[in-house]
């Protein structure tokens, strides 16, 4: 921590990390009490901001202390998820908040309905937003499945499984199957085997009685005799609805 020194209203400390600046504050003085003891409050701070998107009616808490209305940027907000479902299906709306002056790193949680939600958050954790409640049965049911689409993906955009396999679990005829068809990998790295760690599948939402998303995590490593491994963490949004009697994946989010 680091003392730029007074100001007309204080004292601002400067706080660094590794010689780098992470945020600032002003502590301004008060009315000294009986012992002659200065009181003193934090001001002016320009520490980091974030922002949280979470569902409507959801409660949202950083370090610990739940935000209260004021916090509030936008309501009403259509989510992303929209953009990849069929027209004519619900999307549970939004609120967005921004949350300035952080002079500590954020520790974020939303529950909606004394549950706590899943979150997502971009690679400088200055974005969250946070999942829909998880449907349990549907988790149960289809989490071995959607995982194993995940990957199945995964391993086909680098040359280990054919469209034929990735055709199990992904409707043929959308814009997404017609994509992973005409993909041309130019960038695959070169490998002599592979492997998934670290599975995850969580976010389960049904939108009706024939379509749901959800999320699935998981590292893909690449491995090479006298080469260092390549680690990838993938991180996919499915969506998939009932065609026939099996679901299937017709959109898909992959996250940055």
């Amino acid at each position: 921590n680091t003392v730029a020194g007074s100001i007309s209203d204080g004292v601002k400390y400067v706080i660094k990390s590794n010689g780098t600046k992470e945020a600032s504050f002003v502590l301004t003085p008060g009315s000294k009490s009986k012992y002659k003891v200065t009181a003193y409050t934090i001001g002016s701070s320009d520490g980091s901001a974030i922002s949280i998107s979470a569902p409507s009616g959801s409660d949202i808490y950083v370090n610990g202390k739940k935000l209260s209305s004021s916090y509030i940027s936008k309501t009403n907000v259509t989510p992303d998820a929209a953009k990849h479902l069929p027209s004519g299906i619900t999307v549970p709306k939004y609120t967005n908040y921004k949350v300035s002056g952080l002079i500590a790193p954020a520790a974020v949680t939303v529950k909606k309905n004394g549950e706590k939600l899943s979150l997502q958050t971009n690679a400088d954790k200055t974005k969250y937003t946070a999942s829909l409640t998880n449907n349990t049965k549907l988790q149960k049911k289809y989490s071995d499945y959607v995982l194993k689409a995940g990957e199945m993906y995964a391993a086909y955009m680098q040359h280990d499984a054919s469209l034929g396999q990735v055709a199990k679990y992904f409707e043929s005829g959308t814009d997404l199957y017609k994509s992973l068809a005409s993909t041309e990998t130019f960038f695959v790295t070169s490998h002599s085997g592979y492997s998934f760690s670290n599975e995850k599948s969580d976010s389960f939402y049904a939108y009706d009685s024939n379509t749901f998303s959800c999320r699935v995590t998981f590292t893909q490593t690449l491995t090479k005799s006298g080469s260092q491994n390549y680690v990838d963490d993938v991180d996919l949004t499915l969506y998939l609805r009932k065609t026939g009697t099996a679901y299937k994946v017709f959109d898909m989010q992959v996250a940055q």
